[in-house]
């Protein structure tokens, strides 16, 4: 279990870097093309609080989803651990993603 664990921080650590440097070579070849000042500012705007605090929010309801689910896990019957885990990984990972959607969009109707 922690070898994957391991294994998958580390495809996370690549991912982000990767994403990293070819969101910094985007921006770059945009300011490069002369593009229109409205739409270099629209692209470069730094995220503002609220969009950051929701994307902390989702993360964090999908990661507490995913404990849940391995919690559930643990206390299943033997001979289908396995299965009942990855199963309810996958549901409550899930209803975290469906709770943030309908926070998410509660924050849309009040802007």
């Amino acid at each position: 279990m922690l070898e994957l664990i391991g294994v998958l921080a580390l495809m996370l650590f690549i991912l982000s870097l990767v994403r990293a440097i070819m969101d910094n070579r985007l921006k770059n070849k945009i300011l490069q093309q002369q593009a229109s000042q409205d739409l270099v500012g629209r692209i470069l705007k730094p995220e503002s609080a609220r969009s950051k605090a929701l994307a902390s929010l989702k993360w964090s309801l999908v990661l507490i989803g995913i404990g849940l689910g391995i919690a559930f896990g643990q206390f299943s019957p033997s001979g289908m651990k396995d299965e009942i885990t990855l199963a309810a990984i996958f549901v409550f990972a899930g209803l975290g993603y469906f709770v943030y959607y309908l926070v998410a969009l509660r924050a849309a109707k009040a802007e």
